[in-house]
């Protein structure tokens, strides 16, 4: 998984010339929520488009609540709905940048 994170984190930065795969991007971000891509996301907060603030806004704050003792708690056993979620994304980005 580490291995295709970064891989994902190269090609996120190669796609931010697009809205919407700079929001395709940032939300999948915020699923799979790993403290890696809270710099990625921060970079974009002050994007000139509103939906892409608005989107990195909402990712970090997922992020930081997943990440946190509370969030850590209410995840500690991820349903198999969640695993599914989180591939999900994962393949739809990677779709997203096939189809660029």
């Amino acid at each position: 998984m580490r291995t295709l994170w970064s891989g994902m984190r190269c090609a996120i930065s190669l796609l931010f010339m697009d809205t919407a795969k700079i929001l395709k991007a940032a939300e999948a971000m915020g699923a799979i929520s790993s403290e890696s891509s809270v710099s990625v996301l921060k970079q974009y907060l002050n994007d000139p488009n509103r939906s892409v603030r608005e989107t990195c806004e909402i990712a970090l704050a997922k992020i930081e609540w997943d990440n946190s003792s509370e969030g850590k708690a209410h995840h500690s056993a991820p349903t198999s709905e969640d695993r599914y979620v989180r591939r999900g994304c994962i393949q739809s980005f990677v779709l997203t940048c096939l189809a660029g």
